[in-house]
């Protein structure tokens, strides 16, 4: 048998402090185990001891996620907005009127589009003679 010594820790709730709480006590108690308790208390202690490495990382992880998290909302705070980010808060009345100015926009292209086309193709209908509305001298 060995001698070993055993660590409990006692939660103790604190009743002369303003706020609910618990004050943790370490005691350390001296005890002879068997091989097998040992065997037990070891591996216990070392899967302990891996859960708490653990929690560690993933509390370094966590803390890593929430600096680049606050980062990534300032960079959005003071980027510039699109002008298109705004059309997502539109009320029903003023899609409706922007859907208007949009096909109105889009006629007038049209129309505007179909005038040129006109001009161009009535302008290269005439002949190269009277392209430049000179009068052609024949000698």
């Amino acid at each position: 048998m060995k001698d070993q010594n055993v660590f409990i820790i006692l939660q103790v709730p604190m009743e002369n402090k303003k706020s609910a709480g618990c004050q943790k006590i370490l005691m350390i108690l001296s005890a002879e185990l068997s091989d097998n308790a040992q065997v037990i208390a070891d591996h216990a202690r070392n899967n302990i001891n891996q859960s708490i490495n653990m929690f560690k990382e993933y509390d370094k992880r966590e803390k890593a996620a929430i600096e680049q998290i606050l980062l990534l909302d300032q960079i959005n705070a003071t980027r510039k907005k699109g002008w298109w980010e705004s059309i997502d808060k539109l009320n029903e009345d003023e899609v409706a009127k922007y859907e208007a100015w949009l096909s109105g926009t889009v006629f007038k292209l049209k129309s505007r589009l179909e005038q040129l086309e006109n001009e161009a193709s009535s302008s290269s209908q005439t002949s190269p003679e009277n392209a430049n509305n000179t009068p052609s001298v024949r000698e």
